[in-house]
């Protein structure tokens, strides 16, 4: 069974409170406020999506194993989710994700050995399976080196950590970086991809950019190839904007995963 999640967020809860959709877990991060995850009302259990920054320089402090360790508790997630890393120490987690002014950016081998050794260090701290988010193609040299096919296999094969796939993300890489998705989508082991993020990338100046938006026809054919290439246990779709688009797409995703 592949189970079905969304964002957390007030129109969700209204339409499971409706009887509109059925989805069976709501996908908090740790962004949000500790009291704003605990005011959901759905009754249905929680995943979740992290913000650490796994290319930094220094290993994690106790402290902020601690805070991870809190929201695991908190939210009791079967696993964390965290984006693979950067190429740079520091990122400001927005829109772009750009890097932070005067961070040091980092040459292949840095990047990978950072976001090696810190997801190692993270795994062992908490007690639930860590798996490591592909990213969308920016244009800023935060994403140099780590959204290219080989590098997340190379660093998901060095931590023994299982993949979060967003498919927007690899329309987004794969357009950027001259690949076929679904050539792209080839040379990523789908084979370890645990949960699977689905949302409408759009074009913006000739160039397709990560928006969150509602899904459209390529979208769900891209997901429909990754599900038949990898055994998810759950699918995510990463959209809150509009109530009824809300409703339309995880009425479209539900029927999808009845029949995978």
């Amino acid at each position: 069974m592949t189970y079905l999640s969304a964002n957390a967020a007030p129109q969700l809860v209204e339409l499971i409170h409706e009887g509109r959709v059925e989805v069976d877990y709501l996908k908090v991060g740790s962004w949000m406020a500790p009291q704003t995850v605990a005011s959901f009302d759905s009754g249905l259990p929680m995943v979740l999506h992290g913000t650490e920054v796994l290319s930094r320089g220094e290993t994690f402090p106790q402290e902020a194993l601690s805070k991870v360790n809190a929201w695991v508790a908190l939210t009791r997630t079967p696993w964390l989710s965290e984006h693979l890393g950067f190429s740079c120490e520091e990122v400001r987690i927005a829109r772009e994700m750009m890097p932070v002014l005067g961070t040091r950016l980092l040459s292949l081998d840095e990047a990978r050995e950072n976001i090696c050794r810190n997801a190692k260090q993270l795994q062992a701290a908490i007690p639930v399976p860590l798996l490591l988010e592909n990213l969308p193609r920016c244009l800023n040299h935060a994403h140099d080196h780590v959204c290219e096919p080989d590098f997340i296999a190379r660093v998901l094969q060095e931590t023994g950590c299982e993949l979060l796939l967003d498919v927007a993300h690899a329309r987004v890489s794969a357009s950027i970086l001259g690949y076929d998705v679904y050539d792209y989508l080839a040379r990523l082991p789908l084979e370890k991809t645990v949960e699977i993020h689905v949302s409408g990338p759009r074009e913006e100046g000739g160039i397709l950019r990560d928006r969150h938006e509602t899904m459209t026809q390529p979208d769900y054919e891209v997901l429909a190839y990754v599900l038949r290439h990898s055994s998810p246990k759950m699918v995510s779709l990463e959209y809150w904007k509009d109530k009824e688009a809300l409703a339309t797409q995880l009425v479209l995703l539900r029927g999808m995963l009845d029949g995978h």
